[in-house]
Parts: structure tokens; sequence; C-alpha cells
């Protein structure tokens, strides 16, 4: 039997572009980003989640005014791996990534 921590490895590996890992939120009600790219980003939540592959969302993050659109290819109990219908240009995830170590995420 394959374990979870073992999945998410595997999936880690899978990747085509680079995840910049982040410092944990000090919310622990909020959504939290655990990494991020111009592809896609992988979110953790404060309890399990009822999110399916191919789910549209939309998320929000603090001093954005535009929301980014997705489809869940994965989740894992409280994470979701999701990608972007569009990449996102660099200076865009540099600007997210510039709140701080906890940019703050919402799904609209």
């Amino acid at each position: 039997m394959e374990r979870k921590h073992d999945t998410a490895q595997a999936a880690s590996e899978r990747r085509i572009r680079k995840r910049q890992d982040l410092a944990p939120a000090s919310n622990a009600n909020a959504v939290r980003l655990v990494d991020l790219s111009t592809h896609g980003c992988c979110l953790h939540f404060a309890a399990a989640i009822e999110y399916r592959p191919g789910q549209f969302i939309r998320l929000g993050f603090t001093g954005e005014t535009e929301a980014i659109r997705a489809i869940v290819r994965w989740t894992n109990s409280d994470r979701v791996g999701a990608e972007f219908t569009s990449d996102l240009s660099d200076a865009r995830v540099k600007a997210i990534l510039g709140q701080g170590a906890a940019p703050m995420v919402g799904l609209l």
C-alpha cells in the first residue's frame, strides 16, 4: 500500500515547473498557499476538504484584483493541487510572493 506522503513526493517529482516552497501561515483557519509556480499551486486547508479532481476553482490573493481560475488536479485529505487555466507571468508570481512569507489566498 502506497503511503500518502509517498504519493505527494512522487507527484512533486513529476512537476515540469519548479515550485517555490513557502513558510507556514500564522492563521490556522486560513487557506495556506504551500507552493506556487506559473503553472499551478498547492493549497493546505485547516480541515479535510471535499474538492474533486476536475473541479474548477477561483483563487484570490491579497493585493490582487483579478481572480485566478484553476482546475483541481489532485486532493489529499486537507490539500489540493491545482493547475491554472492560464499560466501566470513570472512578474505576477513574484508580486504574490512579495506579500511576505505566507501570502493569503481565498477561494472565490
